[in-house]
């Protein structure tokens, strides 16, 4: 289910099958944020722009240009959504929501310990992970 990224699959599949041209060099992309858009739920995002990219796979696997784009690709929207990951964490702990924030950062502490180590969070936060950050689950490698 690519919800938030349903866009993104239909753009993916567009450039799979049509011939397109980037009249601009180096290619100058951005993705819109705003307070009410489906993109500032990163967990949700992580999930959906991984899940479009699984289905991307296929198509780029044994060209080397393209698996190296793909992974160019989910990479850089990676680094998009775990920023939003960590503004979900300082978001649900001013809101009060110290569940919704520890299952935040546990995502964090999981895919980017570094993001995680950078949290402005108290000790009692950090309690629900029992002094340890989680340690890092690898991908398939793709």
């Amino acid at each position: 289910d690519p919800w938030g990224a349903d866009e993104l699959d239909f753009y993916l599949r567009a450039a799979h099958r049509f011939e397109a041209h980037c009249f601009q060099t180096p290619a100058v992309t951005r993705y819109r944020r705003y307070s009410t858009s489906s993109s500032r739920d990163g967990e949700r995002m992580l999930h959906s722009v991984r899940a479009v990219y699984d289905r991307q796979w296929p198509l780029v696997r044994g060209n080397p240009e393209a698996e190296a784009a793909h992974a160019r690709g989910l990479s850089a929207l990676t680094d998009i959504f775990l920023d939003c990951v960590v503004e979900n964490v300082e978001d649900r702990l001013r809101a009060g929501n110290r569940d919704a924030a520890q299952r935040s950062a546990r995502l964090l502490a999981l895919e980017s310990p570094d993001r995680f180590a950078s949290l402005p969070v108290g000790p009692a936060f950090a309690s629900g992970f029992g002094g340890q950050a989680p340690a890092r689950v690898n991908g398939d490698g793709h």
